[in-house]
């Protein structure tokens, strides 16, 4: 990003297009940056009001933008400033840009489960990749294991796209 974000209407913008969103957004500016609360419709029943609403925060110099818990924005905006200032870890995990790409290929079909082997590559591109592993993915149960959060990623996409296709992946690469 060669420009810092002022205005909401960019800060909206921005979030908008990297995270592929096509719902409202109320921006609201502070010292960093802008956080960012999705508008969630009224539901026709109250009981299926949701519970939280996501929080993005977008660091208006460096356009990294995290996921926060829904906690009360003042909460949201006392940890990142103090994360920010301290130098300890920020309040979320990284959305954008993405931190790393997983490449993904079939290596067993059997009865019970599928294994992937699972290939991070930190982005960006010139850092060591780190080693191959499998993730194994439960047919029945589709539980997989291990279940950090890239295999996570990877294990959603793989059962996505199961579930459009109705077949196995065979490869597959996911940017997180």
């Amino acid at each position: 990003m060669t420009t810092p974000i002022q205005t909401p209407e960019e800060a909206q913008q921005y979030i908008t297009r990297a995270l592929g969103l096509t719902c409202g957004l109320r921006i609201i500016p502070f010292e960093y940056g802008w956080i960012a609360t999705v508008i969630v419709p009224e539901p026709e029943d109250p009981l299926d009001t949701p519970t939280g609403t996501p929080r993005f925060v977008l660091n208006s110099s460096t356009g990294v933008i995290i996921s926060c818990p829904s906690f009360p924005i003042r909460s949201v905006i006392d940890k990142y400033v103090e994360a920010m200032t301290t130098g300890s870890p920020l309040p979320g995990a990284q959305l954008y840009p993405p931190r790393t790409r997983i490449h993904m290929e079939l290596t067993s079909n059997e009865i019970m489960h599928v294994r992937y082997l699972i290939r991070p590559q930190p982005l960006p591109e010139g850092k060591t990749p780190a080693a191959g592993y499998l993730l194994t993915i439960d047919k029945l149960e589709l539980d997989y294991n291990p279940t950090s959060y890239l295999d996570t990623q990877a294990a959603h996409w793989i059962l996505e796209q199961r579930t459009r296709t109705g077949d196995w992946p065979t490869t597959g690469t996911l940017e997180v």
